[in-house]
């Protein structure tokens, strides 16, 4: 807030000084311009009626120099604006490049995921069906295995 309060300050008082020295300069033309009305014709009138068209010539070359500035600078900033357009047209290609690249990058996520999910879900499938073909195998030897114990108590009962 205090920054804004000093530049503000600042701008108005250089407002002010603009105001007084065009004020300045323009009394003074005032004044020579009253002095050439006021003088009588002749040699001294023609003498301050040619300052007062050379100082006009002065100002028109003075002023033309600054057009000529303006415009310079004026075509430098269209040219940087040009270059920035294009750098910016770039970005954004580029960025649209990225965008898509980024879908396609979260579209191959989503489908690694959903295959390790299905891969997940065969083996405990397969883990499961392991286990069961296991506890299958299992029961089948427990009932050879009293089958061949029922075989083996008649044999040795019969010897």
């Amino acid at each position: 807030m205090e920054e804004y309060r000093v530049r503000r300050v600042r701008h108005i008082a250089s407002i002010e000084i603009q105001r007084m020295f065009r004020g300045r300069i323009c009394r003074k033309r005032a004044a020579r311009i009253r002095k050439w009305e006021m003088t009588e014709p002749g040699q001294e009138r023609l003498k301050l009626g040619l300052d007062l068209i050379q100082e006009s010539k002065d100002e028109f070359e003075r002023q033309k120099g600054e057009l000529d500035t303006l415009h310079q600078a004026q075509q430098k900033a269209e040219a940087r604006v040009s270059i920035i357009h294009k750098e910016l047209s770039e970005s954004e290609s580029e960025l649209n490049a990225l965008e898509t690249e980024l879908h396609d990058i979260d579209q191959i996520e989503g489908h690694i995921e959903k295959l390790a999910r299905e891969q997940q879900k065969t083996r405990v499938e397969k883990r499961d069906n392991f286990d069961i073909t296991v506890q299958e195998k299992k029961v089948e030897r427990e009932k050879r295995k009293k089958l061949l114990e029922s075989e083996f108590t008649l044999i040795f009962s019969d010897v």
